[in-house]
């Protein structure tokens, strides 16, 4: 499955697609208007040096600023936490950039982790980076922090004494991240 999105020239989406709402799982009205790098998270252990290729201010500056077409593979995360692999170039567009994203399958490592996040369900969940910043939280999580769960993506999490924890790299080797589980009350 293949998805199109576009950005202006500094990063806030334009164009959501069906296709898109289908691969990322969040709805044209969750996304409208947001910066692209507030929902496209990539959970895969990369090193740092493809971490910032990946980054939109590297990815803006590559294709708006000197009209490179640019594509690279990674692992996302979905709305509902599931994991999946993707391929993405990104070219110039005369608004901004034009985004084709590829689903790709699944490896062993995203198909467990998807389980993970199943048998989890029925709790409130978080994944994280390694640096506490939320890449994406469960339906269960934004009612217990009342919060709207777009307003709490990208931001810090707080204290986490009484969640379980689960290194992702430590259980999947291609995975980066934790997945932050606490019982629904």
């Amino acid at each position: 499955m293949q998805a199109i999105i576009k950005t202006d020239d500094i990063g806030f989406l334009t164009q959501w697609s069906p296709e898109a709402e289908e691969i990322f799982g969040f709805g044209k009205g969750e996304v409208e208007g947001w910066y692209l790098g507030i929902f496209i998270h990539s959970i895969e252990n990369m090193t740092n040096e493809k971490r910032k290729g990946m980054g939109p201010e590297h990815i803006l500056e590559e294709v708006v600023e000197n009209k490179r077409t640019i594509s690279f593979s990674t692992i996302n995360i979905r709305g509902d936490l599931k994991a999946f692999f993707n391929t993405i170039e990104i070219r110039p567009d005369k608004e901004g950039t034009v985004a084709t994203i590829t689903k790709g399958e699944d490896t062993e490592d995203i198909i467990r982790y998807n389980e993970m996040i199943d048998e989890h369900s029925d709790k409130a969940l978080v994944v994280t980076s390694r640096t506490g910043r939320i890449f994406g939280i469960n339906g269960k999580f934004a009612l217990k922090a009342k919060f709207n769960r777009m307003r709490l993506l990208n931001r810090p999490l707080g204290l986490v004494e009484d969640a379980e924890r689960y290194d992702l790299q430590e259980i999947f080797g291609s995975l980066d991240g934790y997945l932050l589980a606490w019982p629904v009350e």
